[in-house]
């Protein structure tokens, strides 16, 4: 018998509170001068969210767990595409899913007194309320992880598209300058720049340039190698220039066979060679 009396005061809770959806919501809301940004952020849509969220949580009290948490999911989708668009930090939604939770409890410590609803009542709501909160912290703080780890990674291929430009000399010949650390990863790029591109502008020859390398490990050694390799596959004559006296130390002694490939002291050399530069 008590147990009915529950639901049935829980069915009633999540009815108030949905019809008190927009007082909620407006209890929520802060002043937009608060974030600093009043040019970007429109009271009406975060209105919308907020009182979609009332709206969430109201329902909470008679749909099904699962339901409930694929709704949360999509909010905190939605909420953090739209906070990330206008250059929100994650502080501000974090901060304000507080306020979410207190004008929830402020409503819901005022409806249970005027209704006169059991311990009980309040214990079941907190059960279910409370939880729907912390995931959806849960949720906003992997959206926002997982946004800056997709930015990292296309500033990164960024950089590498940068840090690797063919640069076209005549119509036939072109200059590769690397510059810096070749680790694994850049090696896997170089490569892959040298290829397409050496394709895309039809040259007979590419002229990898070390001179502004600093330093390389085994799998960049083995993957400028191979660099060479295809593209001799590919007809284009690979040419290696400015080694200095210690990268050729370490190519040497990596036991990494170069012999069938041309090497130039440096670019001069190798422009002169091709009747380039005299």
């Amino acid at each position: 018998m008590l147990q009915n009396e529950v639901k049935k005061e829980l069915v009633e809770l999540g009815r108030a509170m949905y019809d008190s959806r927009s007082k909620i919501a407006a209890n929520i809301q802060k002043p937009l001068k608060e974030y600093g940004r009043e040019q970007t952020i429109r009271e009406e849509t975060v209105l919308d969210f907020q009182e979609n969220f009332i709206v969430i949580i109201s329902e909470a009290f008679t749909v099904n767990q699962e339901e409930m948490s694929q709704k949360i999911a999509q909010w905190a989708e939605e909420t953090s595409n739209y906070a990330m668009q206008i250059g929100v930090t994650l502080d501000q939604p974090i901060e304000t899913v507080k306020d979410y939770r207190s004008a929830i409890w402020n409503f819901i410590q005022q409806e249970t007194k005027e209704q006169g609803f059991s311990i009980d009542t309040v214990f079941e709501t907190q059960k279910i309320v409370d939880p729907m909160i912390d995931k959806t912290v849960s949720l906003l703080c992997q959206k926002y992880v997982s946004h800056h780890q997709e930015e990292l990674k296309l500033a990164q291929d960024t950089f590498l598209e940068l840090s690797a430009p063919v640069v076209p000399i005549t119509e036939t010949v072109a200059v590769l300058p690397i510059i810096g650390k070749i680790d694994t990863k850049r090696g896997y790029k170089l490569m892959d720049t040298a290829l397409q591109q050496s394709d895309m502008y039809n040259l007979d020859y590419l002229l990898l340039d070390l001179s502004g390398v600093s330093t390389v490990d085994t799998p960049s050694i083995n993957k400028i190698h191979e660099t060479v390799q295809s593209l001799h596959l590919l007809g284009v004559k690979a040419i290696i220039c400015g080694v200095r006296p210690d990268l050729s130390q370490t190519m040497c002694s990596l036991d990494i066979g170069f012999d069938n490939i041309e090497v130039h002291g440096n670019l001069r050399k190798s422009l002169s060679t091709l009747g380039i530069f005299q």
